[in-house]
């Protein structure tokens, strides 16, 4: 049961939620690879769908996180198995771009990001344990109870993907030069997101 003698531990959920958004995974690389490719500002709608995707996931978790505590560990297999799938073939196309794939936007768009998300087992993993280690501690399962935190939650990862975008934009002229070692360091991150779910 939540305590309302307890204070809401900011600093460790704040703490906690810049090291899970900021660290490379999936949306990150994504978003980076994106920058360099069509620039900051029209990697914005991917940026923004990951925010609405961890909004929605949050919402989920904290209405139905009592459901998935009993079937967690079944859900994680297959979330893993999908997430390290998809993220292997993000890694592939990613080595194997060419100027032509490099310009089509299909993988940029609100929704797109908001699909990948699915799949994505650092956000589900991310949302279930923000949820049942900080507000499921403190409040009862209502959203608007915990809206000052759900915000950060949710800006917090708009402002990450814009962030490496931005590195992305920044760095274009380098990456242009040396797209063929960029391609595989970044196929490299990407097989090594893959195969640390299972580590």
């Amino acid at each position: 049961m939540p305590s309302e003698q307890i204070a809401f531990p900011w600093a460790g959920f704040i703490l906690f939620a810049i090291a899970n958004c900021f660290t490379p995974g999936p949306n990150n690389l994504m978003s980076l690879a994106n920058g360099s490719r069509f620039g900051w500002k029209r990697n914005m709608p991917f940026s923004l769908g990951v925010g609405t995707a961890v909004a929605c996931f949050l919402l989920l978790c904290t209405w139905f996180c009592s459901l998935l505590n009993i079937f967690i560990s079944d859900a994680l297999v297959i979330m893993k198995i999908l997430g390290a799938g998809y993220i292997l073939y993000l890694a592939f196309k990613t080595l194997l771009s060419s100027k032509d794939l490099e310009q089509k936007e299909s993988r940029l768009g609100y929704w797109t990001a908001i699909s990948l998300q699915v799949i994505n087992p650092k956000i589900w993993l991310y949302c279930i344990l923000v949820v049942e280690t900080y507000l499921l501690q403190y409040y009862e399962p209502d959203p608007l109870l915990f809206l000052p935190q759900l915000l950060v939650l949710v800006i917090l990862p708009i402002i990450s993907n814009m962030l490496w975008s931005l590195c992305g934009n920044l760095f274009s002229l380098v990456f242009s030069r040396h797209k063929k070692a960029v391609n595989i360091v970044v196929f490299l991150l990407l097989a090594y997101c893959a195969v640390s779910l299972f580590i």
